[in-house]
Order: C-alpha cells, then sequence, then structure tokens
C-alpha cells in the first residue's frame, strides 16, 4: 500500500506540472493578437514588413512573461536604444523618457509583476499586463536608422525569477514575428540581469526594415540606465555605421628598394600585381628590366567607387620569367579603414617573405615599396 501511494503520489505530481505548462502555453498564446507568427530565430533576419501589404506602418514592440511563485515583485522593464547611419547614440525611449519628440516612438507600460498566493513553489502565475512600445515607421526620424530593443530587470533580481519570457511584433490587427525564452535557456543565464533582444535596422539601400534577433546576455548594475550598454552595442557591432567611409581611393606605386635578385645576372625583372579577388580588384603594373631599385613613377589604378566589405588590398612582387614561371619577390597585405581620408598617404612598405617553408630567407632582405594612397571621403 505504501508503494502504491507514493506512485500515486508521483503520477498526481506529473500531472500538475503538465497541467501548469499547458496552462503557461495557453496564457502565453492568449496574450495580444492571435494570428499567423513567424517565430523568429537568433541570428537570422526577417524583413520586417515583408507580410504587411499597407508597406511601413505603426508596429507595437510587445514583451509579456510569466514568473515563478514568491519571487516577489520582478521589475522587468523594455527599452528602445536609438542610431543614426552613422552608428552615433541618439536617445533611449523606456521607463523615464516615454516617448520621442515627435511622438514617433511611444513606451507604455511599467508593470511590477507579483506571483500569486499559491501554496506550491512550482506554481507559476503569468502576468495580466505587459510593456509596450510603439514605433510608428511611417512618422520617424530619418536619423533613426537602427532600433536595439533591451530588456532588463531594474532591481536586483535576475532571469532565473522568470518562467518563460516572449517578445513579439505586431501591428493593429496583424501578429508578425515572435521570439521566445522558456525556462530551460533563461536557467543558463540565471546570473543576467540584461537581454538585447534584437535589432531593427534600416536598410538604406533598399529602404527596408530589417529585423535581426539577438538574444545577447548583459549585465548592468543596480538602478543603472540601460544606454550604459552603448560602447558595447559598438564594439561587438550590434550597431554600426551605414555611410560608406570612402568614396573612392587611388593607389600610385612609385618605386622599390632593395629587391631581391632572382635571375643569374644578380638582377630580377619586378613587377607589381594589386589585388582583391573576393571583390574584383586586380591591378598588374608593368615590368622594370634587370633592376632591384624598381622606378614606376605614378603607375597605379583607381577605385572610383565604394564597394561594401572591401577593406584588404594584397600588394604582390613578382619577378618576370620570359621562359619559366614567374617568382615571388615578396607580398604584404593593406587595410583600408587604417589608411587616413582626404589627404595623401604616403610610406614605404616592406616585403614579407611569399615562400613560409624558405625559412633561411631573411624578412629584412626582401625590400620594399613606396606606395601613395589618396582616400576620398
Amino acid at each position: 500500500m505504501e508503494e502504491t501511494g507514493k506512485k500515486t503520489k508521483t503520477a498526481e505530481r506529473r500531472e500538475r506540472r503538465e497541467r501548469r505548462k499547458r496552462k503557461n502555453e495557453i496564457e502565453m498564446d492568449n496574450f495580444g493578437i492571435m494570428g499567423q507568427v513567424t517565430k523568429a530565430v537568433a541570428g537570422q533576419e526577417y524583413d520586417l514588413f515583408d507580410t504587411v501589404d499597407s508597406g511601413p506602418c505603426s508596429v507595437k514592440f510587445t514583451m509579456d512573461w510569466v514568473v515563478k511563485l514568491r519571487s516577489g515583485e520582478v521589475d522587468l522593464d523594455c527599452a528602445l536604444i536609438l542610431f543614426n547611419k552613422y552608428g552615433h547614440y541618439m536617445e533611449t525611449i523606456f521607463w523615464d523618457n516615454l516617448s520621442t519628440e515627435d511622438g514617433a516612438i511611444v513606451h507604455h507600460g511599467d508593470e511590477l509583476v507579483v506571483t500569486s498566493s499559491a501554496s506550491s513553489e512550482d506554481e507559476i502565475a503569468a502576468q495580466d499586463e505587459s510593456e509596450v512600445i510603439d514605433v510608428n515607421f511611417a512618422e520617424i526620424s530619418r536619423d533613426i536608422t537602427t532600433l536595439v530593443f533591451v530588456i532588463n530587470i531594474f532591481t536586483e533580481k535576475k532571469f532565473n525569477r522568470i518562467e518563460n519570457l516572449r517578445f513579439r511584433c505586431s501591428t493593429d490587427t496583424q501578429a508578425m514575428l515572435e521570439h521566445r525564452w522558456f525556462g530551460g535557456k533563461l536557467k543558463e543565464i540565471q546570473d543576467v540581469n540584461t537581454l538585447v533582444m534584437c535589432s531593427i535596422e534600416k536598410n538604406l539601400q533598399l529602404d527596408r526594415w530589417i529585423f535581426k534577433v539577438l538574444s545577447i546576455p548583459e549585465h548592468l548594475q543596480v538602478g543603472q540606465v540601460v544606454d550604459a550598454l552603448v560602447p558595447n552595442l559598438i564594439q561587438n557591432q550590434v550597431v554600426r555605421s551605414q555611410v560608406p567611409s570612402w568614396k573612392s581611393i587611388r593607389i600610385k606605386i612609385l618605386r622599390g628598394a632593395g629587391l631581391i635578385a632572382k635571375d643569374l645576372n644578380g638582377k630580377s625583372d619586378p613587377y607589381v600585381v594589386v589585388s582583391n579577388e573576393e571583390y574584383g580588384v586586380h591591378y598588374k603594373s608593368r615590368t622594370k628590366k634587370e633592376t632591384l631599385n624598381p622606378v614606376w613613377k605614378n603607375a597605379g589604378f583607381t577605385i572610383d567607387e565604394y564597394i561594401e566589405g572591401l577593406n584588404k588590398l594584397h600588394f604582390l612582387v613578382k619577378d618576370f620569367d620570359r621562359f619559366g614561371v614567374d617568382e615571388r619577390l615578396g607580398s604584404f597585405d593593406v587595410y583600408i579603414n587604417k589608411i587616413p581620408v582626404d589627404r595623401k598617404f604616403k610610406r614605404w612598405f616592406p616585403l614579407e617573405n611569399p615562400n613560409h617553408n624558405e625559412k633561411n630567407l631573411n624578412v629584412k632582405t626582401l625590400g620594399k615599396l613606396e606606395i601613395i594612397f589618396e582616400k576620398t571621403s
């Protein structure tokens, strides 16, 4: 009889857990606007208005959650951190700054969640209210190009007090995108009090708003305002400049000095190749005959328009061989983002060993090239 009683109690506890789980799911699903919702996956990008026939409009960014019993007050807050196209911080919309000056972004609700008085510590209670930030994308300032949605617990509590957390985008009549954190995943970040939930970035070329789930755990000091996260968001490239850092680049190859000899006469026939094959950049200079100190004067080329993603240029010096294979004399890389803008940048670049297997070849003996860069903004 005692054994049977234990089995009965175990079955009852299992049944109660299943009932609570189903109740929790129903409560979460009954919140807000029903309809077809795209389950947004962390790391993926979504066109925010892909399913909205009317195009850019007013969108509700809604946060609701379920807390564990006897967790006390859980002060869960949401905020939107705003940036311009240069990646510069502009403003934070949160409980202490509820609206932009033009009213295009408005924060609603600042609810403290208190659990029920149920006797079992396993039981949970869902809140009736939620925090909402309305964004009218048709009226939003043109200066704003990136919005970062942040959730944080303003008190000393952590996410281990939360059972389920849901973030949803919707219009007045249509659900759009949704991302959830469930209990098991929340336990993994239980010592964290802040989540960078998503970014909404305007693609200036396509004139589209792109939604991306981030779910990046962060930590703020108790009472610290979320705009303290701005340096981290920029450093981790959650927010980036959408303005090209340059318009054109002129590369001039002036001369070389101290190149190594590859021919029997103690000379070489050097020429220079500049390339980044991934982005379609390729240039080859004229060959200078029988010299270790070639002079090209103003040989070179111009990249006359910004190429998104292009940063590295590979410079390779080779020895021309009429009857054989051209041999490498040395090479180096130049990173465009390190070149100053709107002025001539002239310097000598030492050649590095093109064949790392030739360990007896001293890098210092390979010579150097003098290059001028002119990068315009």
